[in-house]
């Protein structure tokens, strides 16, 4: 756990800008525009346009998503990265990463609504598929398949980590977007299309991180990776 959190702020120090502008761009401006755009309607109206929104917003999101992952794990072996290589990375996977996302949140979600704890157990199994799906190649379902192989033996200290996470970093942006809703005025127009789209990109940016040095460590434990081992092995 240690490792993983080192490894988290390792991509936040060497990859600020990258990690925000592309966060800004995918996560937090599209959500300030749905923002700006549901508070001009009617209430009757906003409830009708919502869901359409919440449909792009995920869709934008998913390229973001897989372009931060994508950065930290090259910038973890040891690669340059850009802004360009990376949201081309991530555009080039959107639909391999639609798929793998609708796959494993219908999974998720049949579990929680059975008995919870199902649930819970693809989440904890599944939580490094994104990065598996960008290093290993083709493949949904040996993406989903290669992420269970990786998380066993050490799923009750993934699932701590995950619910410490999702406590602390889920919990700002829920708490955000509630909070946003029991404003008024000038208020509620600044949580809705500042504050909320703020913390959003934020927790998108930590989780993503996060899940490139999870995979990191659960690949390759302690040691950086093939890039610079090789690079050793021949210096």
């Amino acid at each position: 756990m240690g490792r993983v959190l080192a490894r988290t702020g390792d991509s936040f120090r060497e990859l600020p800008l990258l990690g925000l502008a592309i966060a800004g761009l995918f996560v937090s401006a599209p959500e300030a525009l749905a923002g700006l755009i549901l508070s001009q309607q009617s209430e009757s109206a906003a409830q009708m346009s919502e869901s359409g929104l919440n449909i792009v917003l995920g869709l934008v999101g998913l390229i973001g998503k897989t372009a931060l992952v994508h950065a930290a794990l090259q910038r973890q072996l040891g690669k340059s990265v850009t802004i360009g290589s990376s949201v081309s990375a991530g555009a080039s996977l959107f639909l391999p990463m639609w798929g793998l996302s609708i796959l494993t949140s219908l999974g998720i979600a049949l579990g929680l609504i059975l008995l919870v704890i199902p649930g819970l157990y693809l989440l904890t199994i599944w939580v490094v598929a994104v990065p598996a799906r960008i290093m290993d190649g083709p493949g949904v379902s040996a993406a989903m398949g290669a992420s269970n192989e990786l998380t066993r033996g050490v799923r009750w200290q993934v699932f701590a980590l995950l619910l410490i996470a999702g406590l602390v970093f889920g919990g700002a942006a829920v708490g955000a977007a509630l909070g946003s809703e029991y404003l008024q005025g000038s208020l509620k127009l600044i949580g809705t299309v500042a504050v909320s789209p703020l913390i959003s990109g934020l927790v998108t940016l930590v989780f993503a991180f996060g899940s490139a040095a999870l995979y990191h460590e659960l690949k390759w434990g302690g040691e950086r990776g093939p890039a610079e081992t090789t690079a050793e092995l021949f210096s």
